[in-house]
Order: C-alpha cells, then sequence, then structure tokens
C-alpha cells in the first residue's frame, strides 16, 4: 500500500502532463518549474528533514507521552521554520521575480506560492506520522483524495478557466491548504498540542546533519535549471523539466516501491547465519528489473512524448534516456549503501555528496554553454555516477556485500549503446518504426533473462514468485475456490 501511495504521488506529474503541456506554453511551463525550485529550495530549511525525527523519536521512544511531544514539537518548529521562510521569500520576490522571468509583475503569484512554506509540513509531517503508527490505509486514502483535488482544481483553473500560469499557482496552492487542514486535524486530534522546547532542541539536534547533506543533494539535482537559465532560455528549462518528470517517474514506479520493504528487511537478511547471498540475488534480480525498465522507457520515450505532449515539447524526448540512466545510477547507490547505514557511517553520505558538488559545477560550466538541456542532464548524472562509486568503496570496506558487478555492468552498457544507436537507424514509417522497437524490446528482454546477469537459481526464484502473484489475484483465486 505504501508503495502505491508512492507511485500515485508520482503520477500526479503525469497525469496533469497532458493539462499542462495543451494550456500552457513551454516559457508558462519553464516559469512554473523556476517557481517551484524556490519554494523548494527554501522548503528544504523549513522541514529540516523532521519525518525522520518522527520515525526516530515516535516510534523508538519507549514513552508515548515523548512520542506525542515529539510530533506535536515538530510540527510547531516546521510551522515557525515555515513563517520565517515566507518573510523571506516575501523580502526577495521582487529580486527574483526580476532576475528568474525578467518580468516583476509575477511576484505576487511568486509570494503566493511561498504560503505553501507554511502548509506542507501540516501534509508531510502527519504523513510520517501515519506510517510511524503502521496505517497505509489511511496513508493511502490521503494521498488518494489528495491526487483527486490537485488534478480537479488543475483542470477547473488551467483548463476551464484558462487562467494560464495564475491558475495552476492557485490550484496547487488551494489544494495544498485542503489537504493541511484535513492531515493536520488529524494529527492533532492524534498527539495533541503539546510543544516542548527540549523536544525541539533534541529533534534540531538530530535533524540538522541530515540537513546539510540534503543541500548539497538538491544543488546536485536542481541547480541545473539555474545553469541553463544563464546559458539557455525558458523555453529549454521547459522542455528539461519535462524530461526530468520522466527520470523521477522512473526511479518512482522501479525504485521506490521497491525500497518501502526493502528498507527494513535488509537488516533482518543481514542478522542471518550467511546473509551475502541473499544480497547478491536481491541486487541481480533487481538490476534485471530497473535495467529493462529504463530500456523500455527510453525506446518508447519518443512515442509516449508525441502522446502526453503538445509539438512544441516532443524535443523533449532526446533527454529521457539520459535521465533514466542518471535515475538508476540513484538507485543502485541507494542500494550499496547499506553498509554504511549498518555500521552508523552516515557521515560519509553527507562528506560524497558536498564532494560531488564541484564536480557537478564544473561539468555544468564546461557541458551547458555549447550542449544546453543535454549538457545539464549529463553533468548531473556525472555527479551521481561519482557518488554512486564513491559510496560503494566506501560501504564495502565496512560491510562487503560482494556485489557482483562484474555481471551487472556489461550488460547495462549493452542496451544503453543499443538505446543511442537506436535513433540513427533509419526507418521508412511510424509502423516499421513501432516494429523496430518492438523487436528491440523483445532482444532486450530475452537477454537479460537468458544472459550471464540471472543464475538459473535467479530464473527459478522469478519465476515462483510471479506464480504466486498471480494466485494472489482475486478473479484467479476466486476461480480457484
Amino acid at each position: 500500500m505504501y508503495g502505491i501511495a508512492t507511485v500515485l504521488s508520482q503520477m500526479t506529474s503525469l497525469i496533469l502532463l497532458p493539462v499542462y503541456t495543451r494550456a500552457l506554453t513551454p516559457e508558462d511551463y519553464g516559469v512554473l518549474e523556476l517557481m517551484q525550485l524556490v519554494v523548494d529550495f527554501t522548503a528544504l530549511f523549513v522541514s529540516m528533514r523532521l519525518g525522520e525525527a518522527i520515525f526516530r523519536y515516535y516510534t523508538g521512544s519507549d514513552s508515548p507521552e515523548v512520542g506525542n511531544e515529539t510530533v506535536a514539537s515538530c510540527l510547531g518548529l516546521a510551522m515557525m521554520m515555515g513563517a520565517l521562510g515566507l518573510v523571506a521569500i516575501a523580502m526577495c520576490s521582487g529580486w527574483l521575480a526580476e532576475s528568474l522571468f525578467g518580468d516583476r509583475a509575477l511576484r505576487g503569484l511568486l509570494l503566493l506560492m511561498g504560503t505553501t512554506l507554511l502548509l506542507q509540513p501540516l501534509i508531510e509531517l502527519p504523513a510520517a506520522l501515519i506510517r510511524a503508527q503502521q496505517r497505509p490505509k489511511v496513508f493511502l486514502a490521503f494521498r488518494l483524495a489528495g491526487l483527486a483535488l490537485r488534478v480537479a482544481l488543475n483542470v477547473v483553473f488551467v483548463v476551464g478557466m484558462k487562467m494560464g500560469v495564475a491558475g495552476a499557482v492557485y490550484a496547487n496552492v488551494l489544494a495544498t491548504a485542503t489537504q493541511a487542514v484535513v492531515m493536520g486535524g488529524y494529527a492533532v486530534a492524534q498527539v495533541g498540542c503539546r510543544f516542548r522546547w527540549e523536544r525541539a532542541r533534541a529533534v534540531f539536534g538530530f535533524s540538522w546533519p541530515i540537513l546539510v547533506g540534503s543541500l548539497g543533494s538538491y544543488y546536485i539535482g536542481f541547480a541545473d535549471r539555474y545553469f541553463l537559465r544563464m546559458f539557455s532560455d525558458l523555453e529549454t528549462i521547459g522542455l528539461y523539466a519535462l524530461a526530468a518528470r520522466f527520470g523521477t517517474a522512473y526511479f518512482a514506479f522501479g525504485y521506490t516501491p521497491f525500497s518501502m520493504a526493502w528498507d527494513a528487511e535488509r537488516y533482518r537478511i543481514a542478522k542471518s547465519a550467511n546473509p551475502i547471498p541473499a544480497f547478491q540475488q536481491v541486487f541481480r534480480m533487481l538490476s534485471v528489473y530497473l535495467v529493462f525498465l529504463g530500456l523500455v522507457v527510453s525506446v518508447l520515450a519518443d512515442d509516449v512524448i508525441r502522446i502526453l505532449a503538445a509539438e512544441p515539447f516532443w524535443g523533449a524526448a532526446q533527454l529521457i534516456p539520459i535521465f533514466i540512466a542518471n535515475a538508476l545510477f540513484m538507485a543502485w547507490g541507494a542500494y550499496v549503501r547499506f553498509g554504511l547505514l549498518l555500521r552508523e557511517r552516515t557521515i560519509e553520505f553527507a562528506r560524497v555528496t558536498w564532494m560531488a558538488v564541484p564536480i557537478t559545477t564544473l561539468a555544468f560550466i564546461v557541458l551547458i554553454p555549447g550542449m544546453h538541456a543535454t549538457g545539464a542532464v549529463l553533468a548531473v548524472t556525472v555527479g551521481n555516477l561519482f557518488r554512486l562509486i564513491y559510496v560503494h568503496f566506501k560501504a564495502r570496506a565496512v560491510y562487503d556485500m560482494r556485489l557482483e558487478w562484474s555481471r551487472i555492468a556489461p550488460a547495462t552498457i549493452v542496451l544503453m549503446l543499443v538505446v543511442v544507436i537506436l535513433p540513427l537507424v533509419p526507418v521508412s514509417s511510424a509502423i516499421s518504426a513501432a516494429a523496430l522497437d518492438a523487436i528491440v524490446l523483445i532482444l532486450g528482454a530475452l537477454f537479460l533473462w537468458c544472459g550471464p546477469v540471472l543464475s538459473s537459481e535467479d530464473r527459478r526464484r522469478v519465476i515462483g514468485v510471479g506464480k504466486f502473484a498471480l494466485s494472489r489475484l482475486p478473479v484467479l483465486s476466486a476461480r480457484r475456490v
């Protein structure tokens, strides 16, 4: 259920793509993207990653009273930080509107978007509380309701009332406010309003090191838009942002649902008598799934863009395979870092992130002026590849899972080369292009299934899991009964 809820959250962007790309121009889309980036960056300081503190002190505490006070103090602390963030945006809104958009008249919309700094903690922190309470049905219900509300309001304001960027801002703020009232009310009903300064100080002390690493991660993930604005135009940012949505969706559909179960299961495996074969097998099967899913998205990117988006956005398709590779490196990085978590060496996360910052910046400066959007996504990919390599070697030094890169990396490189070469193959019609895509996907599936990556035991395990999953489907279960 957590996995479904996570996927639904990511689907909001995909569902709104036909709305935005047909009702907004690429320049409008770029303006909306930059507004959201300003708020997201400020939110890093507002949230302080307090959700992690809720898991630590609400779930880990032996005293329910301490746990409830921690959640209430997190809410109060987040609201205070949100107020400071909103004041900061208000003071800088004129300068930001002029420097980012070249239009000071957008100051009011930027300030309105900034009000979500006060509202978003009343959504995210109650969501963390629900997860800590292990109430996945409630979590899923809130996510479904939020998705429906956000899509409906955007259709009304952007499509029905044709309000453009202003309509998108109004819809997002109104949806956020509604969710904040409902979910904030739920949290208060569960834990009360017992704010305690001593709990707030403990939470702050726990969270600030996580913030340090998060700031670097944010820079690597989002500074590309600012460099693009320096060396390119808003239309390029709009195309880039659209392609980036596919990388985000790939990670959400591919790795996030797996991690919902794996993040706890890996600790139980580590306690077993012989954990290494399990870590190796899971890594092989996960990699095959992620690589094949990446192949599917990359091969079909052009067709999907043409269906979902208007013609001015079709140029985004050429960026999607690089975003997929970047997301794959991030997923592998999340898997290989387990040794650092197990041995409590989390300081390495902040260290490698800030080591990657100058590397990524240099790549931005070198690649973006000549390659524009392609250079930006390549620079981000270089930064995340560096983090993957660094974390892998540091984690292996303290807990070696003996992951079999020699089986996985060559197969991945072969399929990446196929994706690069495929657009260069001449085709005479849409039918022959579709046939070529189908052949590539079938051969890619056979290569991953029958090739050197999976062992015979892996294939038997996959078949067994597939049969079990089919037996759980309601229709088949009813027939069996």
